[in-house]
């Protein structure tokens, strides 16, 4: 004989247990606990969850065994919406438990598609990127009348002139430095690509290298302790990323500007992009895999959308028409 499932006592009166509790999901629940050996507090968790699914949807007029794709997807959005990550992820696994033993007992089929973790219902959150003339004042205030301004020049002067990623920066070694302006540098995900970077770079570099002895030398530091090309005046020998991070922000906050070092790469795709760098291009420099991971890296805050129709659509009133040679 069947053993029939006790409902626990939860607080509900007899009426609402009957409105949210639907008698298979007893079954459900003796099946999964005699199968698997769930604890009671997993089982009670089942219970809560299934009931709280069925009541939501019996406020739509519908039983779960009716449920449509759109109501299920719209059930996780809410869950998702409102709720943390780990509640999400754990009625999730109720409903997919359910209705797999659902299927088992020729009760109801819902395709797994309809059971997909859904995306979050707000637009991912931009980075503000600084205008061009935002980025020159802030390169601008390193005092490099000291050893320490010297390095910050020449940290944010790469920066901006690279797009190089904040560990990228921190991991470059002195003998990677050439005369033509460029690095062979290891990127994310073992990637070796090739970095180049302008003369105003190169310039503050080679005025930080002069310097770069006395600074390890002024730390108590030996001169062989690293052979990272920026270094610290603290504790460490090598320039840390917490003090790279600190040092961004703390001249960011003199513009009233919150950056990183990672809005710096931003900057520097939003930059290449308004001028008129091919996507493809910034992707290469980036050192993307993807083409549409670069262009989450772009934004067009700073851009003029009158002067750019106007230049490039063949309505525009200075469109010039693009002649093949």
């Amino acid at each position: 004989m069947k053993m029939r499932y006790v409902l626990p006592q939860t607080g509900h009166t007899d009426k609402e247990e009957q409105d949210d509790w639907d008698g298979r999901f007893g079954d459900f629940l003796i099946d999964l606990q005699t199968q698997e050996g769930l604890t009671d507090l997993t089982i009670r968790q089942l219970q809560l969850h299934l009931r709280a699914y069925s009541a939501w949807l019996k406020e739509l007029g519908r039983c779960w065994t009716s449920a449509k794709r759109e109501d299920i997807q719209e059930y996780l959005q809410q869950v998702r919406d409102h709720r943390s990550a780990s509640t999400l992820r754990s009625k999730l696994w109720s409903i997919r438990r359910l209705y797999k033993w659902a299927e088992e007992n020729s009760i109801v089929t819902v395709p797994t598609t309809w059971l997909m973790i859904p995306r979050r219902s707000h637009e991912r959150k931009r980075v503000v990127v600084p205008s061009s003339q935002q980025l020159k004042r802030l390169l601008e205030l390193p005092d490099t009348t000291t050893d320490k301004g010297l390095r910050d020049r020449a940290v944010l002067e790469l920066l901006y002139a690279t797009g190089m990623r904040a560990a990228e920066i921190l991991s470059i070694k002195l003998h990677q430095l050439v005369k033509d302006r460029c690095l062979r540098i290891m990127g994310k995900g073992q990637v070796e690509r090739l970095v180049v970077y302008g003369e105003e770079a190169a310039y503050w570099i080679a005025q930080y290298k002069a310097k770069r002895q006395s600074m390890l030398q002024a730390a108590g530091h030996s001169l062989v302790a690293t052979q990272q090309l920026f270094v610290s005046m603290g504790k460490h020998a090598a320039y840390q990323y917490f003090e790279l991070r600190r040092m961004v922000r703390g001249y960011a906050r003199q513009l009233n500007l919150k950056l990183t070092p990672h809005t710096l790469r931003h900057a520097f795709a939003t930059h290449l992009y308004q001028g008129g760098a091919a996507l493809r291009t910034i992707q290469l420099l980036l050192g993307h895999a993807q083409l549409t991971t670069s262009t989450i890296y772009i934004s067009r805050k700073w851009e003029d959308n009158q002067r750019m129709i106007g230049t490039h659509h063949p309505r525009g009133v200075s469109y010039k028409p693009f002649r093949r040679w």
